[in-house]
Formats: C-alpha cells, sequence, structure tokens
C-alpha cells in the first residue's frame, strides 16, 4: 500500500489529513516512549498489531484482555478546553485516555478518558492551559484494533461555564446555550455525570410562585435540568431527565427574593446548543371532584408507598371507574429532601384497557407496573411539568394485579405548609373486571366467570382458582462445591448488560419445553428461548423480565470493568451430562468486587448452583431462583444466603397437576350419583352411570375401589332412589 499504510483505511485517512502514513511512524506510537507528536487538527493512527504498555485503569483492561494501545504527545497551544474525538474518523469500537505530562505513565491515572460517546467512538473534553505537556492514549474495546486519525482543537470556555457566573433570566424568556467546551462545574445527578459540562442560569424571584425551565422543542440535545438554592454550595432542589422526549421541563416553588441556580447539562457527557425557555405560569388549584375516593393517608404520612417502602404497602383500588383525590409532597428529614409517592394496586380477571389520567397542582408523573416493582408496563408512563397539566396513559393488559403510581416527578419544594400538593388521579378498566375461575366440566376445564360456568353445568372451583395446580422447582441448599472450568471451559466475551447465545449440547427441559441452546447473561443468569440484558433484580415471580430463567445470582455485574465467562458440556449422557455456565471474578457495576459461581443444567432436567469467592450481599441485592416463561411461577432464594465459598443449591422439578381430578362430573359433587354434576339425581344420571358403567369407566366407581362392578350399581341406585346420597 501506498505510503507504508498498513490497509485502504488508513491510507485514505494519511491523504485526508496531509499526513505520512508511514509504517516506521506507526510503529513509533506503538509504546509510550516512542510517543509521537500529535498536532491541532487531524493525526492518523493505526493499532493494528500493537501491544498496550499502558496502566490497567480507565477502561483499558491490559494483561490478557488487550486493548492494543498507540501513544502520542501534545503540547496545548492555548488554554481552554481541549477536545480529542475520533467520531467520525474511526470505525471501531475505540477507547482513548489523556495523561499529564511527557512522562510515561506508568501507575498514573489519566486525568481524562472516554469510550462510547458518539456509538462505539470516543471523544474526551478537558481543560488545559498553553504550554501543558499531555501524553494521548488510543485503543480498541477488548481485541478491536484498526486505522483512523482523531482531531484535537481547543476552544474558549463559555461565559455562562460556572456557577458563579451564571446568566441572569429572572425577567424570563428564551435564551440561547452551548455546552460546547464548556467544563463541569458540580456533582452528577439525573443522567448527568460529574465530567458532564454545563452552562448555569440564575434566576431572583419577586414574587412566590413556581418558575418553570423547558428544553422541549428547544434543542436537539439532550438535556438535563437541575435547580439548586445557592452557589458554589450547589443545594439540589430538584433535577429531571428526559420528560418531552430526550428533552426536559423542570420547575420548582420560588419564594420573592430568593435568588436559584439552573444548570443545563447534557446526558452522559453530551455536549450542543439550542435555548430553553424560562417562565412562571400562573398559580394552580386543584379541587375535590363530587364523588371521589379520598386517598387513605394525610399529608405527611407515607401508608401507601408502594414499591418505595418495605414493606410494599399499596391502596387497593376496585376494578371499573375510580376518581382518587389525594395529596402528594415532598419534604426535607434527615436523610435530605425526600418525596412522598402513592401506589394504588388494580386487579383484572381478563383482557383489558387500564386508563390513568393525572392533574395535579405540581409538577407530577404517573405510570403502572405490571405486578412486580421491576415491571413496567412500556408504553404507560407520563409526566406533567406544570401545575394543572394532564397527563393520560393507557395500556392494554392480560389479567392480573397491576400497581398505578401517582406523585411528584422529581423533588420541589410542594410541602405541606405550601398548600400545592394535591392531585386528582381518575382510573378506568375497560373490561376485564368480572372474577372468573376454573370451571371443571365432563371432560374439560375453563377459565369463566361463576355464572357462566352454572349455565355450561360445571362445578366453578372459585375466583382466581386455576384449572391446573401449575409445575415448579423446588429449591434448597446444597454443599456442593465451585468447580473451576476457566482452564478448559470456551470462553464468551462479555460487557456490561449483554448476552451470548451458545449450545447446551443435549436437550434441556425447563418447565415442561425442551431446549437445546441457552442465552448466558453477563448479570447472573440464563435464560431460555431469547436473551436478556435487564440488570436491575428484584422478587420473583414477576411479569417483568427476564422470565424463563434459571438466576444463579441476579445482579447488575460489568464485565468491561473485568472477569471472564465460560461454558462447557461435560459428563456421559444418561449418567452425569451437564451443562456448566460460569461467571468469574466479575464486578458488580460501579462497586468492584470479584465474584465466580456457576450454573449448571443436568440432562435429567434438575439445576444447581455453585458459589466460589463472592462479594457479601446485603438483603434484597441480589436474586437467586428459577422463573417460568410468563413471570407467574418461581422458586427463589435472597443473595444474603451466599457465604464467601463453598455454599450451593439445588433446583428440582415438580410437574403440575389437574384441579379438574378424573375429568368426571361426579368426582366434583359431595354425591358420586349426580352423574353430570347438576345437584340433581334424575334419569340423566341412569345414563351416565350405564355408560360409564358398560364401558369400565372410572366414572362408573361409586365405593371408590378403582373397580366398576355389581357394588357400584347397588350403591347408585340406592342413592338415586333416596333421592340424593
Amino acid at each position: 500500500m501506498t505510503n507504508g499504510c498498513t490497509n485502504k483505511a488508513a491510507w485514505l485517512l494519511s491523504i485526508a489529513a496531509g499526513l505520512s502514513c508511514s509504517t516506521a511512524a506507526f510503529a513509533q506510537s506503538d509504546s509510550c516512549a516512542g510517543a509521537t507528536v500529535a498536532n491541532d487538527g487531524i493525526n492518523a493512527f493505526d493499532t493494528t498489531g500493537y501491544t498496550t504498555d499502558g496502566p490497567t485503569e480507565c477502561l483499558f483492561f491490559g494483561d490478557d484482555q488487550v486493548n492494543q494501545d498507540g501513544w502520542f504527545r501534545y503540547t496545548a497551544t492555548a488554554t481552554g478546553n481541549l477536545q480529542m474525538t475520533l467520531c467520525d474518523l474511526a470505525f471501531y469500537d475505540s477507547k482513548i485516555a489523556i495523561y499529564n505530562g511527557f512522562a510515561c505513565p506508568g501507575v498514573t491515572s489519566s486525568i481524562a478518558c472516554n469510550d462510547d460517546f458518539c456509538g462505539l467512538i470516543s471523544q474526551i473534553t478537558t481543560p488545559v492551559t498553553i504550554g501543558q505537556q499531555l501524553l494521548l492514549r488510543v485503543g480498541g474495546y477488548g481485541l478491536a484494533t484498526g486505522a483512523g486519525s482523531f482531531n484535537l482543537s481547543i476552544s474558549a470556555a463559555p461565559t455562562t461555564d460556572t456557577c458563579a457566573q451564571a446568566v441572569d433570566v429572572s425577567a424570563g424568556g428564551t435564551f440561547a446555550f452551548d455546552t460546547t467546551g464548556a467544563t463541569n462545574d458540580t456533582a452528577g445527578v439525573c443522567g448527568a455525570t460529574a465530567a458532564s459540562p454545563d452552562t448555569w442560569f440564575a434566576y431572583t424571584a419577586t414574587t412566590d410562585g413556581t418558575v418553570v425551565a423547558t428544553t422541549c422543542g428547544l434543542t436537539g440535545l439532550d438535556t438535563v435540568l437541575s435547580w439548586y438554592a445557592d452557589c458554589p454550595a450547589n443545594t439540589l432542589i430538584s433535577c429531571l431527565d428526559d420528560s418531552c422526549g430526550l428533552q426536559t421541563r423542570l420547575g420548582i416553588d420560588v419564594f420573592a427574593g430568593n435568588t436559584y441556580y439552573l444548570r443545563l447539562a447534557g446526558f452522559a457527557n453530551q455536549t450542543g446548543s439550542g435555548s430553553i425557555n424560562i417562565s412562571m405560569p400562573p398559580p394552580c388549584e386543584i379541587s375535590q371532584p363530587a364523588g371521589s375516593v379520598v386517598e387513605a393517608e394525610l399529608c405527611g404520612e407515607d401508608l401507601n408507598g408502594g414499591c418505595n417502602i418495605q414493606p410494599n404497602a399499596f391502596e387497593a383500588i376496585a376494578c371499573g371507574n375510580t376518581v382518587i383525590y389525594g395529596q402528594a409532597h415532598t419534604f426535607v428529614g434527615p436523610l435530605g429532601q425526600t418525596r412522598d409517592t402513592d401506589w394504588y394496586s388494580l386487579t383484572t380477571f381478563a383482557d383489558s384497557t387500564i386508563t390513568a389520567t393525572l392533574t395535579a397542582d405540581f409538577a407530577g408523573a404517573t405510570f403502572i407496573l405490571s405486578g412486580g416493582c421491576s415491571a413496567l408496563v412500556a408504553e404507560a408512563f407520563g409526566t406533567t411539568a406544570d401545575g394543572c397539566e394532564t397527563v393520560t396513559i393507557s395500556a392494554f393488559v392480560p389479567a392480573g394485579t397491576y400497581y398505578i403510581f401517582a406523585g411528584p416527578s422529581g423533588f420541589t419544594g410542594n410541602e405541606c405548609s405550601t398548600g400545592n400538593n394535591e392531585y386528582v388521579l381518575e382510573v378506568s378498566t375497560d373490561g376485564g373486571c368480572t372474577p372468573t375461575g376454573a370451571c371443571c366440566l365432563t371432560t374439560s376445564c375453563s377459565i369463566i366467570s361463576e355464572a357462566d360456568c352454572g349455565t355450561a353445568g360445571g362445578n366453578y372451583l372459585g375466583d382466581a382458582s386455576a384449572c391446573e395446580n401449575p409445575g415448579n422447582y423446588d429449591l434448597v441448599a446444597g454443599q456442593a462445591q465451585f468447580s473451576d472450568i476457566s482452564s478448559f471451559g470456551t470462553e464468551v466475551f462479555q460487557g456490561d448488560d449483554t448476552f451470548v447465545n451458545v449450545s447446551v449440547g443435549f436437550n434441556f427441559n425447563f418447565y415442561g419445553t425442551d431446549y437445546s441452546d441457552a442465552f448466558i447473561g453477563s448479570n447472573g443468569y440464563v435464560t431460555f428461548g431469547a436473551g436478556s440484558g435487564v440488570f436491575g433484580n428484584g422478587p420473583i415471580p414477576s411479569a417483568g423480565g427476564p422470565n424463563n430463567a434459571a438466576y444463579a445470582l441476579w445482579d447488575d455485574f460489568n464485565f468491561n470493568d473485568g472477569g471472564r465467562c465460560y461454558y462447557a458440556t461435560l459428563g456421559t449422557a444418561g449418567v452425569d451430562l451437564r451443562f456448566v455456565a460460569q461467571w468469574t471474578n466479575v464486578p458488580q457495576f460501579a462497586a468492584g468486587g470479584d465474584n465466580s459461581f456457576q450454573a449448571i443444567l443436568y440432562e435429567n432436567g434438575s439445576i444447581e448452583y455453585r458459589y466460589g469467592a463472592v462479594d457479601g450481599f446485603a438483603t434484597g441485592d441480589a436474586t437467586i431462583g428459577i422463573e417460568n416463561a410468563d413471570g407467574t411461577v418461581a422458586s427463589s432464594a435472597d443473595g444474603d444466603t451466599i457465604g464467601t465459598g463453598g455454599n450451593s443449591y439445588i433446583a428440582t422439578y415438580t410437574p403440575g397437576s389437574d384441579n379438574c381430578v378424573g375429568g368426571c362430573a361426579s368426582d366434583l359433587t359431595p354425591c358420586r350419583a349426580d352423574q353430570d354434576g347438576d345437584d340433581d339425581i334424575d334419569s340423566d344420571d341412569i345414563n351416565l352411570f350405564f355408560a360409564a358403567f358398560e364401558a369400565g369407566d372410572s366414572c362408573g366407581d361409586q365405593d371408590g375401589d378403582d373397580d366398576v362392578d355389581s357394588d357400584d350399581i347397588n350403591i347408585f341406585f340406592a342413592a338415586f332412589e333416596a333421592g340424593g346420597c
């Protein structure tokens, strides 16, 4: 290739940049000691065939999880914000880092690093001073290598870059902003990290009321807004992300004479420009509708805190149409600023549409969970930004129990003393409100209403009863030891919230269904039929994902920070054939640690979990168990039951059983002579009995000796002549 370039992409990039692409130049960049000089503008690189010689920190793994890296020296040409970007200049999963000084870093930490800023490509912005010497490091995720370029540019910090430089927006209106080249001025909140570039505004209230800031329809940036009570202490009042698409509207209560500080930042370090509007809408008053149900707690109490309190507590409402008049407030307590949230439970008995409409005199939110506290009904979520706004959510759902949330969308100052903490929540259910249960007929079972069961001549087993007791696994503690397969197992590469599909090596029967393959999830479970990256563990069973899963240790694990994943099929068919999935030395997300454990699937259908060295898990922090495909049946144990090694669990499956015993209507009545189960002994019963008798059918067995004979005839006619049993 021309000019010694190792591939066509590198050659084209070198021409565009007007740079040499010699093999010698790239080779010099392979080590920190041989770092190539970088200049403002485009700089080409190619990490193909490189080694790694930097510290194993800041997203660079080192050792045998190589991030082949290239090195460059750069001297800042101005004071401002240095941006190093590979966006649109490199085309593989890249990682970059910047180190202070020209001395090779060794164990020295970087001053900035990034992964996946624009898709899988990286970008960094960090403040520099003129003449400052820096080392720049370019690598790839895992074993990824390739050619590309990075651009270096320095921009002056915007005048609103800090809280102290906040622009006065007290008069209200629409104001331009640009966070490009800005620095970060406070801690991370609501999705804007502690490294997110931000810009600032100051609002001094002339009257009491609610001031609202919004970027809705005014920018393409994924904005995060946060209000603070002071500067530079930055005492947080409220923050919010994504109330209108990727943009945000956030209001707070203000009091005359006080100054409030508004931070605008991009989600997860994003930068961009646009406008923000500041306004104070007219005050809002909510009154109790006639005929409404008053929430069962007073302002200041927390009796229906639902999923936000332990134990969970929900206020039940009837299926149909209910209008609730309630109060939800924020308050300052020993743990800082918190909020009251109200949760209502609703049970449906068939497919139906649930609709919830919230109107509040504060910025509110409403959503629907499908039974479990982590199972959000995807389309059923809505928020308001201003008082007296109305939001309606609706979802078509199967029979089940649902939780409807009503409360503040943020941590605004609607304390009980202010009086602006009232709301009206209207919940309607279209269909599904008639209780149903198992109806046993002569040869079948159906889930229908009691009235319909009577019309069909069946026996109704009760509301919410089932035709069958579902099969389930019995989970018991064991003493089997962790048996490491890392030296011979097949390694699969995991990241954060990832999964990999692999062959089991035999047909494994899970809840009555055979599977020849499985999905190993990075978050400590094996699923069947589909993979899952759900990281938030919770109680099972739950309609929320993953479902159809064997949870060896369900928690938020992150292979990007370390750890390995292996699998193997071992043993002899008909003897001890088994599939092993193993998580090795994997840390918890943002918490570190090392956790090694296994899920073992045996040919006979049993499941075993074995634990090596694991972190100590607090109650509720991790879930162990087995759950069926629709999240209605499960067995579980808490992660706090695991020690530091040598513990295990074994699970064996028991098939389900039929609640309509034998399929004979007479089995379901106190009198077996009542052959059709209609609570009346007549000629119909004679015909049915003799049909069963001649066929030798068990429905003719009157004395329960499992034999249809002359004794049964005598017993039947004695009951018939007596008009009953």
